[in-house]
């Protein structure tokens, strides 16, 4: 997931991981402004890297409330593809059908592909925040939020059942561990 980005909220003593393919784009847009007082963070990193920037601001939340957000697996699969797809566009690279990329998501050893589960082993967060029931976790932390929607993913294709099992065979972590059911 390279640097992990952070929405830190001082004034709720709270810190929001948000992981890539999870509305991170729309979720900083939408919080880290003069209304809501977010403060845009990347790091600290917990692969090992140096931080970017902002560890003091990090450590003076160290006892902070720690929230990640998820996304459902399988749409976060196909919004992996569509960003697979955009990247290898804009460099003259040849993407691969959606089966040859699901097929190589189990396979992968890069954090951005990874599920969330197990690129965040060493986050202790106390909560997970379900992108698509995100509006109830604002309001379960009295949070005034209209979220803009920013690089929303528009690829959702159709899935056969092959694709729809390699997708399950990456995303178990995920779903197990954030409630996401196990389409079959």
């Amino acid at each position: 997931m390279g640097d992990p980005l952070l929405i830190l909220l001082p004034y709720k003593n709270l810190a929001i991981y948000t992981p890539n393919r999870c509305g991170s784009t729309s979720l900083h847009q939408s919080m880290c402004d003069s209304h809501v007082g977010g403060l845009y963070v990347v790091g600290p990193d917990p692969f090992g890297k140096v931080s970017k920037h902002t560890d003091q601001k990090f450590d003076e939340m160290a006892s902070a409330e720690v929230a990640i957000v998820v996304r459902n697996p399988y749409a976060r699969a196909a919004s992996l593809y569509g960003y697979h797809c955009m990247y290898c566009d804009s460099h003259g690279k040849e993407p691969g059908s959606l089966d040859e990329f699901l097929s190589t998501l189990t396979l992968s050893k890069d954090a951005w592909f990874r599920p969330i589960s197990e690129a965040f082993t060493n986050v202790k967060y106390s909560m997970f925040w379900q992108l698509e029931h995100i509006y109830g976790c604002f309001r379960k932390q009295n949070l005034c939020v209209n979220l803009r929607r920013e690089n929303a993913s528009q690829l959702h294709p159709p899935m056969n059942d092959d694709q729809k099992r390699l997708i399950r065979d990456w995303a178990e972590p995920d779903c197990e561990a954030f409630q996401y059911p196990l389409v079959k």
